[in-house]
């Protein structure tokens, strides 16, 4: 038990679950890296319409104001002869000089700003129609497709594509039929504002697209350095939680091999001797060194114990749902039914709308431990002048934690592991009058369980207290939520001896010695305890033996657990 809940805490022990918040922040990093890049392709596009607009607009600029004149005249060169497809009056004239001059219209100008651009390796122009009176300016299916588009409402046509192996923007613009126009194309059908063709802009992508692969290799780096910087501080502090935890296991591990190590007067904590009273008694920090007498007066109970314990009421705040179904059992044995929580929070709610006779509080707990529970309720009560008994549920793991649970407000403690007759005792001192009116009926103990001779697989004298104690029916839940867990364990610590892992031997070894001890299991439950106690200063020295011999003592308590729990008297 802890302040983590036990799937929350095997995730954070076990590293091969760390590998989710790697692959989620690998997720996070590659998907902000696709969105970037397809953010840089659409500057990239962005830039290379701009680049074919703005050729197409200085084109388009100087064949308006060609056509605005009428055409222009100039000399009659090889590089320049009359226009056969300008059918218009004084296409040809002379100066008074004789010179030969011809008419150039927009449509012949455009073609010869082409040649002068392709020459210069800049761009290719195209003046092109689906009508053209030209042959030569007849659409290729990449044009002709963006006329289409055009006639559709189009404004532009812009694509990447590769030309004798190399990669070329396309551009295409639509160009409209205007009034000046119809001198040359009325001939055609054309009307003022109907699309008569456009003109087509091609030029290389190598500088824009060099740019494009800079700032991705830029953007690569930044978002591998950003991955890295969360996936470490990440690990880190998964790492750093895993070894926080691992060290409080560690202070409870010494305590209970302790526990473990010697005979069954060894499970009760050793307090230096003092009066019973003050021994038993915390004094409570809100009446100022008084202490809360034991003696419940308010509590009228019958001769027949079960009912007299039945009038009690006993809030049972527990977490771990063995210990607590077990707690439960030995409480309903002496005829005591408890209501059940499984965290201080819990249990304040509880206190809140329901007056209780006593309190058993497990110290540890997610949410809201047993401490913070009890100091909350002694704030509550502290201006309600009642005093609801709260005893400490535990092993005193820890050094000072009995003073802790004093300054807590609690009056009491059970130590674990709970057996029934401290239970019993701790009953006498908060609700005496039950033991008065029926002393056979609760008063047998704990019988010893060890046996003389070889010792066996289950000591029978030990599963038959628990039995008696528990009942046949707990004591069944038990022994599966026993075997359930007894084969991951195993493989567990045969994993972690072949692989050199101490801790994961530790892990698996801890959980197994004080369940297998009060199901009888004693051989099994000590060379739990020697493992455990070895492997848990981080060394498997002489570790071999032991684990062999366990994981052998382990098939047979399979084996036995089964076949008394069957049996169970």
């Amino acid at each position: 038990m802890g302040q983590t809940p036990s799937k929350l805490r095997k995730i954070l022990l076990s590293r091969r679950f760390w590998v989710w918040p790697v692959l989620a922040w690998s997720l996070v990093a590659g998907l902000s890296l696709l969105w970037s890049a397809i953010g840089l392709n659409r500057q990239a596009m962005a830039l290379a319409r701009e680049r074919g607009w703005f050729a197409f607009q200085v084109l388009e600029t100087a064949r308006v104001w060609n056509a605005r004149h009428g055409g222009v005249y100039v000399p009659v060169t090889e590089a320049t002869p009359p226009n056969p497809y300008l059918k218009v009056p004084e296409r040809d004239v002379q100066t008074l000089s004789g010179k030969s001059l011809t008419m150039i219209n927009p449509a012949y100008m455009t073609r010869q700003i082409a040649e002068i651009a392709k020459e210069r390796q800049s761009m290719v122009l195209h003046i092109t129609s689906l009508q053209p009176l030209r042959p030569a300016n007849s659409a290729s299916p990449w044009e002709a497709m963006a006329l289409r588009t055009f006639a559709q409402g189009a404004e532009e046509y812009l694509e990447l594509v590769r030309d004798e192996g190399k990669d070329v923007y396309r551009f295409m613009a639509p160009l409209y039929t205007r009034r000046e126009c119809l001198k040359c194309h009325a001939q055609q059908g054309y009307e003022e504002g109907e699309l008569r063709g456009g003109i087509s802009v091609t030029f290389p992508a190598q500088t824009i697209l060099e740019g494009v692969q800079e700032q991705t290799k830029n953007l690569i780096l930044l978002h591998l350095g950003v991955w890295i910087l969360l996936t470490g501080s990440t690990l880190w502090f998964l790492n750093r939680v895993r070894n926080h935890l691992l060290h409080l296991r560690r202070i409870q591990v010494e305590y209970e091999a302790m526990l473990l190590s010697g005979n069954e007067d060894a499970l009760t904590p050793q307090i230096p001797p003092e009066p019973l009273a003050s021994r038993r008694s915390f004094p409570d920090p809100l009446h100022t060194g008084t202490r809360v007498p034991p003696v419940r007066d308010s509590l009228a109970l019958s001769s027949d114990p079960r009912s007299a314990l039945g009038k009690a009421k006993i809030l049972l705040v527990e977490d771990d749902p063995l210990n607590r179904r077990m707690l439960e059992a030995l409480l309903q044995g002496v005829g005591v039914f408890p209501d059940t929580v499984q965290n201080g929070q819990e249990a304040l709610d509880h206190l809140a709308v329901a007056d209780y006779d006593l309190v058993l509080m497990d110290c540890q707990m997610p949410i809201m431990d047993g401490f913070t529970a009890s100091q909350e309720l002694r704030k509550r009560e502290g201006t309600e002048k009642k005093h609801t008994p709260v005893v400490a549920v535990t092993a005193f793991s820890l050094t000072g934690d009995q003073e802790k649970c004093q300054r807590a407000g609690m009056d009491d403690y059970l130590a674990k592991p709970v057996c029934r007759q401290d239970l019993l005792e701790l009953l006498d001192r908060w609700l005496p009058d039950w033991r008065a009116a029926a002393p056979e009926a609760v008063s047998s103990g704990l019988i010893d369980g060890t046996q003389q001779g070889s010792e066996p697989t289950i000591d029978q004298r030990t599963f038959r207290t628990l039995c008696g104690e528990l009942g046949t029916e707990v004591v069944h839940e038990v022994v599966q939520l026993f075997l359930e867990t007894l084969p991951e364990r195993v493989q567990a610590i045969e994993v972690g001896m072949q692989t050199g892992d101490t801790q994961a031997v530790h892990w698996a070894t801890h959980p197994l010695k004080s369940p297998s001890h009060q199901l009888g299991a004693l051989r099994f439950s000590r060379l739990a305890t020697e493992l455990d106690t070895l492997t848990r200063s981080n060394s498997l020295d002489g570790a071999q033996l032991l684990a062999d011999q366990l994981l052998q003592e382990a098939r047979q308590v399979d084996a036995a657990l089964k076949e008394m729990s069957s049996h169970c008297p």
